[in-house]
């Protein structure tokens, strides 16, 4: 079922959708069906035993318009072995489901998606006033700058600043440059201080005797930083700066010193030494206030800064526990942890002035409001804490236990509020009740009468749950993660196997109670059973113990642990063993089936996670109901697959996520991480007789920042059906939307599928591919996912392979039935290197009449051809090589002039070199060169068709022996590859 197989994947080509006219050539022709499609649309259809099991998949996500169409199968099943005589059934499968992505829950920028959206991977650790705008620190974020801006009159928007670099927890300004103090997060002990200009956010420079060039290890290079200092605990702690006076101060608490620096030129003038310094402000004063340690207390202490830069220690202030951020003006404001959790403000005399918030902050009660402050969370969210006023005297304060920018008037009337989650792995709905979310420790209740939105009441934060969490039972992967209402009207949540009840009032409550454990990846259901999976015997069991009662405490206990299915644990077989991080054992449909996904890919030689990734058992029996999603070859390095094919390869490393399901529909996650150098957002659906419905999401790539449906290590979900019947799933995101996911599932009731019984009479026999047809496949004969030896399927190569020289199978196409894909690496450094791949053409007694070679071609991972300096050619070769038909690209004139030729005909002029290598190269495209009297005749990816003249005058276009893929350099070892599929020979005598 080759072609059926190639219709179903439209064989990797790029930006075109097929409608098919089931005309399949088989290897078998044994049993035919026929199936009716009502609407366009996507279909799947496979070969069912008479018990159920699903044998053989025929094709996954077609395109079909309506009418009757046919098809067949070979008789063989999904290994490719033939199957006995008997009676089996085919099923197609239809759908009108959609799946709509509707943005995030906890996140009030204004835009779902885009550059002004807030989804920093750290909490804001720093922020700074200049008229009316907002300049924010956001720490550590990876893959994007740390620094960003936002207009106080307009908060739902953030503009980032310079680029990926340093990461920067601190940020000062004096209204016309802005100051950031970090670190490389890649380096260590290191730290320094970089400008910019309000105006513009132009990077400012300073006197070059002062400040350098700094080179960030995987990010920008600054062009002058100051302050720069390599030496353990360098990173900055604090920045200030004066606004009416020449000095910058940056504290560097583990080495117990604050510098003193000049403003304009980034001179160092002196050091401070003191134990400990944190956070800094300046006051309309321009004195110094400082966080540090004295004896085993931290306090704010007022520093009188004279002329020559030096610091004269004053007062402290008084009654302080904890303090951990600060601001000042014609007042100071201390953000004070401890048993405090409060904000505290003091004149400049150090006279208490009133506080903000209430005392403990969320220890004694969860329940999230404006007067109440996480200042120092225990758990997940590193940095955060900062204070800052606006020149109008309203402040902001970091609640970062909260996830949240909180801004209050002059007289500590709430204004608004900027939030938005941080990295986070943990995400989760309570499933029977759907309006509970859950992102770490922050729990939200959404609407589901209003649209999801960033403000409009879709979404509330209710409760903190974080200081309930005891010290040691914090784990990131699983922070809330099966938060369940079970039937006793009460909510529990499992940290790891300890069990926490989340009370209607107060904090979390340790029951005592443990989730049991037989088997791996305990995960608790809606009706309170506990499901896990372990591995005996060669074979895979699933294990399940129900929900008996509760004590007189109201805490849940457990039946005793019982097998409830198995299956034969093969290489091939989905591995359902992962690790617990992402595993949910034992999820189950409607009509009972136990779903297994294995998550992972192989490692190293390993088979194991090679072969499927998707399986259905019923309980009750020790055999595969179904197994899908099988996996691409290790050496796939093409676009996405959307049938349902899993990727392994090409830097892949954490692939799967969750598997959820509800009624018979199976959902799972793929988030990719790694592959091509960056992660997916993709979610497969398939029915639970293991027929894939469709897929939705992301497939990643070089995307643009917080680009709809994209979602990083997407790992952790929930799939909750509401009463009305409608679902959604909800996942985590590590940074692109900075906040919960939400994916709207409608039409799910709309699955049908048309049975046929079918008799398979005959065994599988080989037929022509098409019977009368003097078409020869040239790839033939070639094996799946192979490093292939010279001679191979008629190919034949020289060098021989080498690292740098390497002939593989199965890069470009994920399907391993043959004729598979054929692809040539060289990247040869060796001055004056070569290397080619022949394949020999059939010969005639007779010259012929005429001739073409159809095929496809894909130039991805190439630099085409450039001068004389390297390249490579497609050539078509008579008896005495002489080359009859060349095709090949060329870069004429570096940037602005790449073409295409056949012979030395052009087929196509690009204005940039890109447009043409990336833009239309670096995927399958169609290839024709054919050949009569009236020449040689080259069509290529839709561009008009030339004919030409021999390359050869003398060559024998009537007699082609020999199709030659040649490579070569002479003094630029660029890397070069070339992709075949689809080659066939056709010639007429």
């Amino acid at each position: 079922m080759r072609d059926a197989l190639k219709i179903s994947t439209a064989r990797h080509a790029a930006a075109v959708v097929l409608v098919v006219a089931v005309a399949w050539s088989v290897r078998a022709r044994a049993v035919s069906f026929s199936f009716t499609i009502e609407r366009p649309g996507r279909a799947s259809a496979g070969v069912f035993s008479r018990d159920g099991v699903l044998v053989r998949t025929l094709w996954s996500g077609v395109t079909f318009e309506p009418g009757v169409h046919a098809g067949e199968w070979d008789g063989l099943d999904d290994d490719g072995k033939p199957l006995p005589r008997g009676r089996y059934e085919t099923r197609v499968l239809t759908s009108n489901a959609t799946y709509t992505w509707e943005g995030v829950v906890g996140n009030t920028s204004d835009a779902r998606s885009g550059p002004t959206v807030f989804h920093f991977m750290s909490t804001i650790g720093g922020m700074a006033v200049a008229g009316l705008t907002a300049f924010v620190a956001a720490g550590y974020n990876e893959v994007a700058t740390s620094q960003a801006r936002f207009s106080t009159a307009d908060i739902g928007k953030k503009t980032s600043i310079l680029g990926k670099g340093a990461q920067f927890w601190k940020v000062a300004t004096d209204g016309e440059r802005v100051y950031w103090a970090g670190n490389d997060p890649n380096v260590g002990n290191d730290g320094f201080v970089v400008a910019s200009r309000v105006r513009d956010d132009a990077e400012v420079s300073f006197d070059a005797r002062y400040a350098r060039r700094l080179q960030t290890r995987y990010g920008m290079a600054y062009s002058s930083a100051l302050d720069v200092v390599h030496a353990r605990g360098a990173e900055p702690s604090g920045i200030a700066v004066q606004r009416r006076r020449p000095f910058l101060f940056v504290s560097h608490r583990g080495m117990n010193s604050v510098h003193v620096l000049e403003k304009a030129t980034g001179r160092l003038i002196r050091t401070f030494a003191c134990e400990a310094p944190g956070d800094l402000a300046v006051d309309v004063h321009d004195d110094l206030w400082i966080i540090r340690t004295s004896g085993a207390a931290r306090v704010v202490e007022r520093m009188t800064v004279r002329d020559d830069g030096s610091l004269v220690p004053g007062g402290l202030l008084p009654g302080l526990k904890r303090p951990l951020a600060l601001a000042a003006s014609t007042f100071v404001l201390v953000a004070d942890g401890g048993v405090n959790q409060q904000l505290r403000a003091f004149d400049p005399a150090g006279k208490p002035l009133w506080t903000l918030g209430r005392e403990g902050g969320y220890t004694h009660e969860p329940l999230v409001t404006d007067d109440k402050f996480d200042f120092e969370p225990a758990v997940g969210a590193p940095g955060g804490q900062f204070v800052a006023f606006q020149p109008d005297g309203s402040f902001w304060v970091g609640d970062p236990g909260c996830y949240r920018l909180q801004h209050y008037a002059a007289d500590r009337t709430f204004l608004d509020r900027v939030a938005y989650i941080p990295l986070f792995y943990s995400a989760a709905v309570d499933p029977n009740a759907p309006t509970r979310v859950f992102a770490n420790y922050l729990e939200f209740t959404v609407d589901y009468g209003l649209p999801l939105g960033p403000t409009n009441g879709s979404w509330r934060l209710v409760r903190n749950w974080r200081a309930g969490v005891p010290p040691g039972f914090d784990n990131q992967y699983g922070r809330m993660k099966y938060v369940t209402t079970l039937r006793n009207g009460r909510t529990y949540a499992p940290f790891g196997r300890e069990v926490f009840e989340l009370p209607a009032a107060g904090p979390l409550r340790d029951t005592g109670a443990r989730l049991p454990a037989p088997g791996r990846g305990s995960s608790l259901y809606p009706d309170g059973s506990v499901r896990s999976v372990d591995e005996h015997g060669g074979r895979e069991i699933w294990l399940e113990q129900w929900l008996t009662d509760f004590d007189e405490g109201n805490n849940p206990r457990w039946s005793p642990s019982v097998v409830v299915a198995s299956a034969p644990l093969d290489p091939t077989g989905p591995h359902d063993l992962g690790d617990n991080n992402a595993l949910i054992a034992g999820a189950r449909t409607s009509t009972g089936v136990i779903v297994s996904f294995d998550f992972a890919v192989p490692h190293g030689s390993s088979d194991v996670h090679g072969g499927w990734h998707l399986g259905g058992v019923k309980p009750g029996t020790d055999r595969w109901l179904w197994r899908t999603s099988r996996s691409t070859s290790r050496h796939y390095t093409g676009r996405w697959p959307d049938d349902g094919t899993f990727y392994i390869s090409n830097g892949v490393g954490n692939a799967g996520g969750a598997v959820l399901t509800t009624g018979r529909h199976v959902f799972y996650a793929y988030r990719g991480e790694g592959l091509k150098g960056y992660q997916t957002n993709k979610w497969r659906h398939y029915f639970d007789d293991g027929l894939f419905v469709g897929e939705f999401g992301s497939s990643g790539g070089a995307l643009p920042e917080a680009a709809p449906e994209m979602a990083g290590n997407d790992m952790n979900a929930s799939l909750v059906r509401l009463p009305d019947g409608r679902s959604f799933i909800y996942h985590n995101d590590e940074s692109w939307h900075g906040g919960v996911h939400r994916w709207s599932l409608a039409d799910l009731d709309s699955v049908s599928e048309q049975r046929s019984e079918i008799e398979l009479r005959t065994p599988a026999r080989a037929v022509p591919r098409r019977p009368g047809s003097h078409d020869v496949e040239l790839l033939a004969g070639l094996p799946a996912d192979v490093t292939l030896t010279s001679g191979t399927g008629g190919w034949t190569f020289e060098p021989a392979a080498d690292d740098e020289w390497i002939v593989l199978t199965n890069q470009k196409t994920w399907q391993r039935e043959p004729p598979v894909d054929l692809g040539a690496t060289f990247f040869k450094k060796t001055r004056g290197a070569s290397a080619s791949l022949s394949r020999a053409l059939p010969s005639a007694p007779a010259p012929y009449q005429s001739w073409r070679i159809d095929a496809r071609i894909d130039y991805e991972d190439n630099y085409i051809n450039h001068g004389s300096s390297g390249g490579q050619y497609l050539d078509v070769l008579d008896a005495n090589d002489k080359i009859i038909a060349r095709f090949y690209p060329v870069l004429l004139k570096y940037p602005d002039d790449a073409r295409v030729y056949g012979n030395r005909a052009e087929i196509a002029r690009v204005d940039h070199y890109a447009k043409l290598q990336w833009g239309v190269m670096a995927s399958w495209q169609p290839l024709r060169i054919s050949a009569d009297a009236s020449g040689i005749t080259f069509a290529y990816a839709g561009y008009a068709p030339v004919t030409t003249e021999r390359f050869d005058a003398g060559a024998d276009w009537a007699h082609p022996r020999r199709l030659r893929l040649s490579f070569w350099q002479t003094d630029a070892p660029y890397h070069r590859a070339c992709y075949l599929d689809d080659l066939t020979f056709h010639g007429e005598r």
